[in-house]
């Protein structure tokens, strides 16, 4: 296949600059495009996609920025770099918050903008990649367990990416309750071997002297009780991928047994000698660290090299907190449906200790917390109570936060939230007496206390009308 040829647009008005720019692109094997005004510029962007967009600052009729902005809104995968005198750069460092990719400042080397033009290439490569896993993991139903928009679940997604496309042994970090197993259900669905059995095994669940009947199964006779014969379960998985999950769990005997099945693609059954070939991928699980295990001696330092081929550490939750409201939400979402229940949103009290609790059980912990809080709560919005934290008041500026949601809101939902959230904080802040919460809210009682019955809040002192 053809590898792509990177496709350029170059805005600028300084013809020596455009064209030593151009001069310098195409060497490098770009597909490069020009234009020499604004105007022409932003034409070009309309009626084509490239992979970056490099525009100077000034320019005529129409100015750099709002082209490289209205290009992050229609082409995200698109990057984008500005060109900026030295007195714009405060400002170009504000506009990274609108989305433009990357500065450079003039006078810039040839280097330094080669360098940043290839990672840009490399970002918008990564992202485009990303989109398209978790379009497929949408498809197989697994994208909406493996949620989050940090970088380091991104990460994640990237190395299932790779590793799917594979067929060697991979090995799964991470605590307890992070996703372990469905980030090998999402290797296992995205690989050639997505039509085959996908069969996971607690290695720790199984009793040493039944693991081995239940991996490689036992013929009539084995042992007492075998009365049959019993196909185990690697044969059952043959064609598919057989998860061991918390694998330094397993027995050294047990160890030596798998690790002769992965060299040489065959299993014996308990009281045969015959051996059986199969067509397995191991995905490994553990909480872990096996180099660790190897040097005390508890796990074979053979298998851990056969299996450890590729190495996926799963984050704990509390090393990405920024996906903590994403999942709430969702977590929110399912289970309020599956309850019948209508509640919508958290309270900015109760997103500040979901953001901030330890989590040590992970996305577990967080699931289960939320699913208990929706059965229990009588109200439209989940509180720090009903999560079991304690009834505190925020600080100012945590307390000034609306509800947190995981999408944009419409702006009309948007504002009845946040009017709820201040009314609720008002109470809050003034014990629920009505009257002194009207008053430090500079609300007409009377407005206050129809706000109060509209969101459904309940005051400790409601105000007695006249």
């Amino acid at each position: 296949m053809k590898p792509h040829t990177p496709k350029l647009l170059i805005i600028e008005d300084d013809p020596d600059i455009l064209d030593t720019l151009k001069d310098l692109f195409t060497f490098e094997k770009y597909e490069v495009h020009t234009a020499a005004d604004g105007k022409e510029g932003l034409k070009k962007v309309n009626q084509d996609v490239y992979d970056i967009v490099i525009s100077d600052y000034k320019l005529p009729h129409i100015s750099g920025d709002e082209i490289l902005k209205q290009v992050h809104d229609s082409s995200p995968y698109t990057g984008t770099l500005l060109i900026t005198a030295h007195g714009n750069i405060a400002h170009a460092v504000e506009l990274l918050q609108y989305g433009i990719d990357d500065y450079i400042s003039k006078p810039f080397e040839l280097k330094e903008i080669k360098a940043r033009a290839q990672r840009l290439l490399r970002t918008g490569k990564l992202e485009r990649q990303v989109a398209l896993l978790k379009l497929q993991l949408q498809k197989s139903g697994l994208e909406q367990m493996i949620i989050g928009k940090s970088p380091a679940i991104q990460n994640v997604f990237k190395q299932i990416e790779v590793v799917s496309q594979t067929d060697v042994p991979v090995v799964i970090e991470g605590e307890s309750g992070v996703g372990k197993e469905l980030v090998a259900r999402s290797i296992h669905q995205l690989s050639a071997r997505s039509k085959m059995p996908f069969i996971p095994v607690n290695c720790g669940a199984l009793p040493d002297t039944l693991f081995e009947s239940e991996l490689f199964g036992y013929v009539k006779g084995a042992f007492t009780g075998a009365d049959r014969h019993s196909i185990g379960i690697i044969e059952n998985s043959n064609g598919g991928t057989v998860f061991l999950d918390e694998i330094g769990e397993m027995n050294i005997n047990m160890q030596v047994k798998l690790l002769r099945t992965i060299q040489e693609n065959e299993i014996r059954r308990v009281g045969s000698a015959q051996p059986i070939k199969v067509d397995v991928r191991f995905i490994a699980a553990t909480n872990r660290r096996l180099k660790e295990e190897v040097s005390a001696g508890r796990f074979r330092e053979d298998l851990y090299y056969r299996l450890n081929v590729i190495t996926i550490r799963v984050p704990p939750l509390r090393e990405r907190p920024t996906d903590i409201p994403i999942l709430a939400t969702h977590f929110l979402k399912i289970y309020s449906e599956q309850m019948g229940k209508p509640v919508r949103e958290f309270t900015p009290r109760a997103m500040h200790h979901l953001i901030h609790h330890p989590w040590h059980g992970n996305v577990r912990e967080l699931e289960n917390m939320i699913q208990k809080a929706i059965l229990m709560t009588e109200s439209l919005m989940i509180d720090a109570p009903d999560l079991g934290f304690a009834e505190e008041p925020l600080k100012p500026e945590v307390a000034a936060t609306s509800p947190v949601t995981a999408e944009l809101l419409p702006f009309k939902e948007a504002k009845i939230q946040f009017e709820r959230g201040y009314i609720q904080q008002a109470l809050q802040a003034s014990n629920g007496n009505m009257r002194e919460a009207a008053r430090r809210a500079k609300m007409d009682w009377k407005n206050f206390w129809q706000k109060v019955q509209k969101y459904n809040l309940n005051p400790i002192h409601p105000v007695e009308k006249s």
